[in-house]
């Protein structure tokens, strides 16, 4: 669609793409609905409405089967007999008619045929009273009426949509995205009303001017979020036309509002010829049509057109430039009280007291300390010191190191009181047990 190529069966995703300047749009998919066939006896008795809402049901998931082998219908039938070999020549006397087996039926369950995953229902048709009234019931809302009518039908086509708000598809778009269309098509209709649509009746102008507000959507934005992506929308419509991408039918419901603004001067636009000014005047505030000016400027349709080309590509570079001027200011102005901010902030914070690095190297050097300390506690507790305790008083060290020449002993030695109880209990034993334990052991010899 980016490349202006229009596949058969694109009807709705063409015209609102191109009528809202929106790339996002075709990347949703919908079903369109082409007929619905009724009885002539059963005219307005709800079997319509009735048909939409299982419709609507169906693409949206709420009509499954609660049997857990559910098997999908196959579409193709076959035929259990040979097929029959025939020529072109006697192919109408040769033919022999027989009942074929397999055929698919013409209703199958829902149940059995898996809904495609689509994102909204549409439905383009001859915009009627009857007909707008009815689709409106049924939560559809109008987001674009041809300007001129049908040739053969005399009728404005119209199409509209309904968003599902459940669906088998595994992406959905945010919920109001139908809204936004809806309130531009709105403004757009209204500001037609003075030329392209001024032979609608009051009845059906009303009509289509409600339909938004009784199918609301929900999660639409708010006024200013809605008018600030109207606003975008505008402007992709006029530098479309600049650009000579879109018809001037798409800009004729913005050519008012341009006009008034030009002559009001409040657009910085260098000047404009006199027939560049009259085709905007004429046009903009007169409300006449491009025929009336021909006839009136004596020019040709086709000059007509180029000159409120040229005359509408300089509105376009105006109002770029006031949006660009517009984001600027709004940037500087977040900017300074960003930097305001991050000043007082700045007040109120203190300097560290310690640089980073030797506060590190002070932790490190304080850890190390502390395992070195739990290490060697742990090696003392492990040994029995008291075994390497020195004994002896003063007085025997003196008597034991002023012994030898020039007051250097060669060897020091010292009475230790462990030495002296181990002594004493050798004693004991020589005096008691053990001599005892000898005599017996010269007994058992003398016996044996």
């Amino acid at each position: 669609m980016a490349r202006g190529r229009r596949e058969s069966g694109d009807l709705i995703p063409w015209c609102v793409s191109q009528q809202f300047q929106d790339d996002r749009f075709p990347q949703l998919s919908g079903a369109r609905i082409i007929r619905i066939a009724v009885h002539p006896k059963l005219h307005r008795m709800g079997y319509a409405s009735r048909a939409m809402e299982l419709l609507t049901a169906y693409y949206s998931g709420d009509i499954i089967s609660l049997d857990e082998d559910v098997k999908t219908y196959n579409n193709t039938g076959t035929d259990k007999k040979e097929d029959i070999k025939t020529t072109d020549e006697n192919k109408l006397l040769s033919e022999k008619l027989a009942p074929r087996t397999g055929l698919k039926p013409m209703l199958i369950k829902l149940s059995e045929r898996p809904p495609e995953p689509i994102h909204y229902l549409g439905v383009s048709y001859g915009l009627t009273l009857s007909l707008m009234s009815f689709w409106q019931k049924n939560g559809f809302t109008p987001v674009y009426i041809r300007q001129t009518a049908n040739q053969l039908t005399g009728e404005h086509t119209c199409i509209m949509m309904k968003p599902l708000q459940r669906s088998v598809s595994g992406t959905m778009p945010s919920e109001g995205w139908l809204d936004n269309f809806s309130k531009d098509f709105q403004k757009r209709f209204i500001s037609l009303l003075g030329s392209a649509f001024r032979i609608f009746s009051s009845k059906m102008a009303l009509t289509v001017c409600h339909s938004h507000e009784k199918n609301a959507h929900k999660g639409a934005g708010s006024n200013s979020t809605a008018g600030y992506g109207e606003a975008i929308y505008d402007l992709k419509r006029i530098e479309s036309y600049a650009r000579n991408l879109v018809d001037f039918h798409l800009v004729l419901d913005l050519v008012p509002t341009c006009a008034k603004l030009f002559f009001e001067q409040r657009l910085d636009v260098s000047s404009l010829f006199r027939t560049k000014s009259s085709i905007l005047l004429g046009l903009g505030l007169q409300r006449k049509s491009v025929d009336e000016l021909r006839q009136h400027l004596g020019l040709e349709m086709q000059q007509v057109l180029s000159l409120f080309n040229k005359c509408m590509r300089k509105i376009s570079n105006c109002l770029r430039g006031l949006e660009e001027a517009i984001a600027e200011k709004e940037m500087k102005s977040s900017a300074s009280t960003g930097i305001r901010k991050s000043e007082e902030i700045k007040k109120t914070m203190q300097p560290v007291a310690m640089p980073l690095d030797k506060e590190l190297a002070d932790g490190g050097r304080k850890a190390i300390k502390e395992l070195r300390k739990k290490q060697e506690s742990s090696i003392l507790d492990d040994i029995d010191i008291k075994q390497y305790a020195i004994k002896g008083s003063e007085d025997e060290w003196k008597q034991a190191t002023s012994k030898g020449r020039d007051g250097i002993p060669a060897r020091v030695a010292i009475k230790s009181g462990v030495v002296e109880k181990k002594k004493k209990k050798g004693k004991k034993r020589k005096n008691g047990s053990v001599d005892g334990k000898k005599k017996m052991k010269k007994k058992k010899k003398l016996k044996s």
